[in-house]
């Protein structure tokens, strides 16, 4: 029995678990995401666009979950719509990379991050909006389009 509550424990209060909203105080008009290409090589991201219209209450937009990023979420309010942007850097620097054949050779290059566990199961067009409301977060689970890639020179 002793045995029983303590794995009950650990699994109430070791899962991190994050509710999901079904009607959040806001309306969306359009959400989507485009992969971007810069003129340069290694210079390259994803841009999420997010078009919300209909706010009610006191609502903070915080931030959003999407391809197993946290991103900061960039708010534009021009009158009775809001647009939410946010931007992941997939590219890389080539000028801070060594390499070498001799391993001592690449000493100083920076390691790749270790993902956090991510609090969301989501599928390729999937994003979790973080929002606050009169003080109390909430999470908002959207489908976002892919958009035609933009090259820029």
């Amino acid at each position: 029995m002793k045995y029983i509550i303590i794995l009950s424990s650990i699994f109430i209060f070791g899962c991190n678990i994050t509710k999901l909203v079904k009607n959040p105080p806001f309306k969306i008009l359009d959400a989507y995401y485009q992969n971007w290409y810069g003129g340069r090589e290694g210079v390259k991201g994803i841009g999420i666009k997010i078009k919300l219209t209909n706010i009610s209450g006191n609502v903070n937009f915080k931030n959003l979950y999407f391809k197993e990023h946290k991103l900061d979420l960039s708010v534009n309010n021009s009158g009775n719509e809001i647009l939410l942007s946010a931007n992941i850097n997939t590219g890389y620097k080539p000028e801070n990379m060594q390499m070498h054949s001799n391993p001592k050779k690449e000493y100083g290059n920076t390691l790749p991050q270790n993902k956090k566990d991510f609090p969301f199961k989501l599928k390729e067009n999937e994003a979790v909006i973080e929002y606050a409301e009169n003080k109390k977060t909430s999470f908002y689970k959207i489908i976002l389009n892919k958009k035609k890639d933009l090259f820029m020179p």
